[in-house]
């Protein structure tokens, strides 16, 4: 484990604006301690609505606040997920893995950043149940398998600053800003009412012809139904299902099964201010 920043050539980055119901940046400041803590690639950008609003603390371990551009395209979102497609003109990093804030690291990834440099773009496309298995269900992503789209998770993604990904990226703006016109066009009666980022980029992906290979890069996804267990008596919150705790060396075991791909956790409450001071305390903060 490492908790030296490296070049800022590459990084990992994310958009955290507050909601009424949750502080996506206190969720992005834990995510970030458990970048320092674990990668070698460890720089970390935040994508933030008013960087003058950031607490001190926060700041020393963001290495880049990054305001928004161009307004705020989420202003009427509670889910906020409109200014996604701005990620490549709001990224400091030639290479960029983009994550969804409430996600833990749990082991050094470095050997992705290796097979990432191949490609301009690397979503990953499975996902996992704390189990370790691949997940087969699509009950969240109906829309991907009766339109054959790409099964892009953007909560996890590689891009670089190349031609092709800033056409990528404005297209995406473009599906974005006129979802239904494009929705009605391109996708069946699965469409959803409201573009999700991972809906946005697997069409652009498919109109663009961006072919998009990923076998080796996945995240645990701990939606109910990724589970790959009975559902029926299951609710959507995993933590009154499974039990969970963290070892001295903040390795975290779900049941009996140790976690090492990115940990989305899902269920806010799972980051709490116990969680946080013992990654500061790791990181001696």
């Amino acid at each position: 484990m490492s908790n030296l920043s490296t070049t800022s050539s590459k990084g990992i980055a994310a958009f955290a604006q507050n909601n009424p119901y949750t502080d996506y940046v206190r969720l992005a400041y834990l995510q970030a301690l458990s970048v320092k803590l674990t990668q070698t690639h460890n720089q970390y950008a935040v994508f933030v609505d008013d960087p003058k609003t950031i607490p001190a603390k926060y700041r020393e371990v963001f290495d880049h606040i990054i305001p928004i551009p161009w307004g705020d395209a989420a202003a009427h979102e509670e889910w906020k997920l409109s200014n996604e497609w701005k990620a490549i003109f709001c990224t400091p990093f030639d290479q960029t893995l983009k994550v969804d804030c409430d996600m833990l690291f749990l082991e050094d990834h470095v050997d992705w950043w290796r097979l990432y440099e191949e490609h301009d773009f690397v979503p990953a496309l499975d996902v996992t149940g704390y189990r370790g298995e691949i997940s087969t269900a699509d009950t969240y992503r109906k829309v991907f398998t009766t339109n054959e789209l790409p099964n892009v998770y953007s909560a996890l993604m590689y891009f670089t600053k190349s031609p092709r990904m800033y056409e990528f990226f404005k297209l995406s703006g473009e599906l974005f800003k006129h979802w239904d016109q494009y929705a009605a066009q391109f996708l069946d009666y699965n469409r959803p009412q409201h573009p999700t980022t991972d809906v946005v980029y697997a069409v652009a992906a498919k109109l663009l012809n961006i072919q998009v290979h990923n076998r080796y890069a996945h995240f645990t996804h701990m939606k109910r139904d990724m589970q790959g267990v009975p559902v029926v008596d299951l609710t959507e919150n995993w933590m009154g299902h499974f039990r969970h705790y963290f070892t001295d060396r903040l390795e975290l075991f779900v049941e009996n099964f140790k976690q090492f791909n990115p940990f989305h956790y899902h269920v806010k409450e799972f980051a709490t201010d116990a969680l946080i001071a013992r990654y500061e305390r790791a990181l001696g903060i």
